[in-house]
């Protein structure tokens, strides 16, 4: 299909025209799994409030916004912040609307508020306020808690002004904790905006059709691959509100199951459990070095097509749900994750953190992620106006590790790694790229160390940047005495089983199925102790 010319002088373009009736996408992207393992308590995207960024359509008389008559949009609730018209509706709208909202076609049906703006709007007066140098904020805080952000749209504005939008962008990433999903182009070539941005999460497609270019030269961090994550659909238009939805998703379990913890809401959490739970297809790859000294080291962390891999929602939730788990200053004598989970760090100059796990099989996939946000110090463009540093970005780089015997680690760089993993990467270390990811296969057992380490030297103005890490690891088999399910057996399943105490066939404090809770089972507990 081809894409529609809105503004001829800003080259402000729609992503695709509109979107065929096909198949639903819920199975390809993990969300039948997600509703087959939670059945009623699968989050719908509820209380999570949207903005969909739409350019303007000129056969549809500029028209920005979806068609809100539409059976797939009951109970929504549109607030139409650039200016009219909106009598006519872009099909273009429309379509997007229903990957991010829709009743039927959407994995997050239960969005019900949503901010439509025009793209040119959004970009100027209506929210970043771009202006060439102006010391103007964006609009802050964002109008009804908007959350999740959707940009189904490219534009090329000149570089200055590309410059400033995509610095505006993620400084309100960051002052807002706003998650920005941003489709890249469909072909070449690839306009800098929104495809250019930290902190955003950049949006392919699964068959890869889509442009996949390094951020040029003549851009802040050049280099930087993109996208980092694909979806299925036709077009980056429909892939991108799809994981836009996902991240409602993981928003809206935040704020219920995790509420006790308001890191959990946080947007990079959130991008790195939606990027550590991707499918990985057969041809994924980050170009680690296979052979030789350098065996599993890639300085090209993802996959220049699939980015960290397709959209897995019931992977991600998994990952976000497991929760926060403290890194180590040093190396951990025990294990000190389980398997699966995130965590939130703050690092320092020469600092480093580690987590320890334990695998008692072979694990034919690993995925550990590593992401972080740049910091903008300046919301304003180039020239003389600017900051000295109008922004700072740390470098990261993330290593696995071997445990040995006498509890020393051990490098898997090299011939050292033969004997204990096929395939993939043991280092990650891009010097561009916010995003560091290990993924390994067919891992042998024993133990193993994370360990996230900061290599850069960046004094002013921070010394120190968040940084959160999340990991998949093969799911345990089930343990009998782990009665409350934790992952450990310990004080708290005897205090399970007290709780049981008694006649109780069939209840999972009846470790030895003989109908009754009682001493055997706390003998049994303290049989398999294991801290």
């Amino acid at each position: 299909m081809r894409r529609t010319r809105l503004i001829a002088a800003a080259a402000i373009i729609a992503l695709a025209g509109p979107a065929t009736a096909g198949d639903p996408t819920h199975a390809l992207v993990g969300f039948d799994d997600l509703e087959a393992r939670l059945g009623a308590a699968t989050p719908t995207g509820a209380g999570v409030v949207v903005a969909e960024i739409e350019a303007r359509i000129q056969t549809q008389d500029n028209a920005y916004g979806p068609n809100q008559e539409f059976s797939d949009f009951a109970g929504k609730t549109f607030h139409e912040m650039s200016p009219a018209p909106l009598v006519n509706v872009s099909n273009h709208a429309t379509a997007v609307a229903k990957f991010q909202y829709g009743v039927h076609r959407s994995i997050a049906p239960g969005i019900t508020e949503v901010y439509l703006y025009a793209a040119n709007n959004w970009i100027s007066s209506d929210y970043l306020r771009n202006s060439g140098g102006s010391a103007v904020f964006p609009v802050t805080p964002p109008p009804g808690g908007i959350k999740c952000m959707n940009h189904s749209w490219i534009a090329d504005l000149g570089a200055n002004s590309n410059r400033e939008a995509i610095r505006r962008s993620d400084w309100v990433v960051n002052q807002d904790d706003m998650i920005m999903t941003v489709g890249v182009a469909n072909e070449p070539p690839m306009p800098p905006l929104m495809s250019n941005m930290f902190n955003g999460i950049t949006v392919g497609i699964h068959a890869g059709s889509h442009v996949f270019t390094d951020t040029p030269a003549g851009q802040d961090g050049p280099g930087r691959m993109r996208p980092v994550i694909v979806a299925p659909e036709a077009f980056t238009s429909f892939a991108t509100p799809i994981v836009n939805a996902g991240c409602s998703l993981l928003v809206e379990t935040a704020r219920t199951e995790m509420a006790s913890n308001p890191a959990a809401e946080r947007s990079d959490v959130i991008k790195a459990a939606i990027l550590a739970g991707c499918d990985h297809n057969g041809s994924w790859t980050n170009e680690p070095d296979t052979s030789g000294p350098t065996r599993g080291i890639t300085d090209r962390p993802i996959d220049n097509v699939q980015g960290a891999g397709r959209l897995n929602i019931d992977r991600s939730h998994l990952v976000h749900t497991g929760g926060e788990q403290d890194g180590a200053m040093m190396p951990p004598a025990v294990q000190n994750i389980t398997w699966r989970g995130w965590d939130l760090e703050n690092v320092g100059i020469d600092e480093s953190r580690y987590w320890r796990f334990e695998l008692s099989e072979t694990a034919a996939e690993i995925s550990i992620l590593a992401t972080w946000h740049r910091m903008v110090h300046s919301v304003l463009g180039t020239g003389p106006a600017d900051l000295a540093v109008p922004y700072t970005l740390a470098d990261f780089d993330l290593v696995l590790w071997r445990v040995d015997a006498q509890g020393d680690l051990q490098s898997l760089v090299g011939d050292a790694g033969l004997p204990y993993f096929a395939g993939g990467n043991v280092v990650s270390s891009s010097a561009v790229d916010n995003v560091e990811h290990l993924h390994v296969t067919d891992l042998v057992a024993g133990e193993y160390v994370i360990q996230v380490d900061r290599i850069d030297a960046i004094h002013s103005p921070l010394n120190s940047f968040d940084v959160v890490v999340a990991w998949l690891l093969p799911e345990p088999a089930p343990i009998p005495e782990d009665v409350n399910g934790d992952g450990v057996v310990n004080f708290a399943d005897i205090l399970t089983v007290i709780g049981a105490w008694g006649p109780c066939p069939g209840c999972p404090e009846d470790i030895d199925g003989n109908g009754v809770v009682g001493f055997a089972e706390i003998l049994a507990i303290i049989g398999a102790w294991s801290g």
